[in-house]
């Protein structure tokens, strides 16, 4: 495909859709390099191969259950839900940091293990 086959009119959508692609990835970057200080801050460095396999298991399960609730939703409102739920957990995790220690960073590592592979698919 070259830049002669786009049209005018879809120049915008692609600038948009490829700001967006450079967001999601930079935000599931920096939720992987928070999570990881994070939890090595609360936790010992022997935990983490439970925490892998949690996420693991937790993926799978976030996974069905996208798979249950967006079927037969267009795939742009699912990508949709998805950013505002993602972000608002963002806010949520936030706040949570501040109280809470080991059982935050355990929830954070699941959490974001299973939100970049499910948000970079959905984009997708």
């Amino acid at each position: 495909m070259s830049s002669r086959s786009i049209q005018r009119d879809e120049w915008r959508k692609i600038a948009l859709l490829s700001s967006l692609h450079f967001l999601v990835i930079a935000a599931f970057t920096l939720a992987r390099i928070a999570r990881d200080g994070f939890f090595l801050a609360e936790l010992p460095a022997e935990m983490l191969p439970y925490v892998y396999i949690g996420v693991a298991f937790w993926t799978a399960l976030v996974v069905w259950i996208m798979g249950r609730v967006s079927g037969g939703v267009p795939s742009h409102r699912t990508l949709q839900w998805a950013l505002l739920v993602t972000g608002g957990s963002l806010v949520g995790f936030s706040y949570w940091f501040r109280f809470a220690g080991e059982s935050a960073a355990i929830a954070f590592y699941l959490w974001s293990g299973a939100y970049g592979l499910v948000l970079v698919s959905q984009f997708w």
